[in-house]
């Protein structure tokens, strides 16, 4: 084992490590079984033919030349070795996304925002007092580098870049939805913002507004760029480095899936529900599911609204949904009570059916989840997810309990 090796696999690690993939996502990525992509990631290889390389530079979405020469990350990024393997940092520099107008833009205004892409580049390279990498669509998912790149795939790279960066630098100078669709998830995300725009244009209102963490750096020319992003990273990195040290997880690469997993275990549990049908229930589209059941929550940070809609779909609380823990309202014994009093009231005045009454008993009742919904506004009641006619129903509510919902 190599020097060469080591640093080889140090880079993949660093790669894998910064989107949040396992090394299982690497290898269904890149092609590679598991085994061997933990037998890179520790050096212990003789010879990678050109093919691997490419592959995994292909799942990287990087040059194969930058992931093959031998020098580490650190001479890289133009930073020190010991600042980027410290324990601060757990091995990982701070990664910045460039948001910018990309599409419809006359040769001119390309030119300008491609100046000020190299300009922001050479800056985050420069800095001195932490090692920032900084990711550049321009050179990966634009349309002028890249117009075979479907509109999904753009959607999948820009959202996971943005998700996992500390510092969203974005250059407000042409209007762009794509760059305000950036700005959002970066709030959503609690990253940092750093916004450049030309002195004299007028800046959107909403996105002054916007509540993220953000500096405004105003500029005529691109020395002013360089003067005003420095200390806005002067300002901004400190903290950046405290927030690293103080979200550490203990559980090291597992933490962040299960989220997912419980998603997934969920769907399957409900006689084996399709993602598409889930998909359906709650207003997204198949590929969505997918993304929530196997990507990290920092990428896939689906919002409460969701949530709920999936713990609807599902037949379960939002608690269970988000934590895997049920929120405990009622004593065990009473919850259970309730329920048989529920499910006798429910037998006498609903059209509830011997099957339908046989699947809430096995899947609710014994399980102590969420049950039974009294909407108040017509006659009818919702148990797991389905609706029955209720002919009886204030005589049903006097039966049930006093507060409308169970538990």
């Amino acid at each position: 084992m190599t020097d060469n090796n080591n640093i080889f696999g140090e880079k993949v690690k660093f790669l894998r490590k910064h989107r949040h993939w396992t090394q299982e996502n690497l290898a269904d990525r890149a092609g590679l079984s598991q085994s061997e992509v933990s037998r890179i990631e520790k050096g212990r290889f003789r010879d990678l033919n050109e093919e691997t390389v490419r592959s995994l530079a292909r799942a990287f979405e990087i040059a194969p030349e930058t992931l093959a020469q031998n020098t580490p990350f650190a001479t890289l990024f133009g930073q020190s070795e010991t600042l980027v393997c410290g324990p601060v940092y757990e091995g990982l520099p701070f990664t910045a996304y460039f948001a910018s107008a990309l599409t419809g833009l006359d040769d001119e205004r390309l030119t300008e925002v491609e100046s000020l892409d190299e300009k922001v580049d050479q800056i985050c390279r420069a800095y001195q007092h932490y090692p920032i990498f900084l990711y550049r669509p321009r050179l990966y998912t634009s349309p002028k580098f890249n117009p075979e790149t479907s509109a999904r795939a753009v959607y999948d790279i820009d959202q996971e870049r943005v998700s996992t960066a500390d510092l969203l630098i974005l250059a407000a100078v042409f209007p762009s939805l794509g760059a305000g669709m950036e700005l959002q998830l970066a709030l959503q995300s609690c990253s940092s913002v750093v916004l450049l725009t030309k002195k004299g244009n007028p800046l959107s209102r909403m996105v002054q507004g916007c509540p993220a963490e953000k500096v405004i750096v105003e500029y005529d020319d691109l020395r002013e760029v360089e003067e005003g992003l420095s200390e806005a990273l002067r300002s901004l990195m400190p903290r950046l480095a405290e927030l690293r040290l103080s979200h550490i997880d203990p559980q090291g690469e597992t933490a962040g899936f299960e989220l997912g997993d419980r998603i997934r275990r969920l769907r399957r549990d409900r006689g084996n529900m399709k993602a598409g049908e889930l998909a359906r229930m709650i207003g997204v589209d198949e590929a969505y599911i997918q993304t929530l059941e196997t990507k990290h929550e920092q990428i896939s940070n689906p919002s409460l609204k969701i949530l709920r809609r999936i713990a609807r779909a599902l037949s379960t609380s939002e608690a269970y949904v988000i934590s895997g823990q049920q929120v405990p309202i009622q004593q065990k014994d009473q919850r259970f009570n309730d329920h048989l009093r529920a499910l006798d009231a429910l037998v006498e005045e609903t059209s509830m059916s011997a099957k339908d009454y046989k699947e809430l008993w096995s899947e609710h009742v014994e399980k102590y989840q969420y049950a039974l919904s009294l909407p108040g506004a017509d006659n009818r009641v919702e148990i797991g997810g389905r609706q029955y006619w209720v002919e009886r129903y204030d005589q049903l509510k006097k039966k049930i309990s006093k507060g409308g919902k169970l538990f």
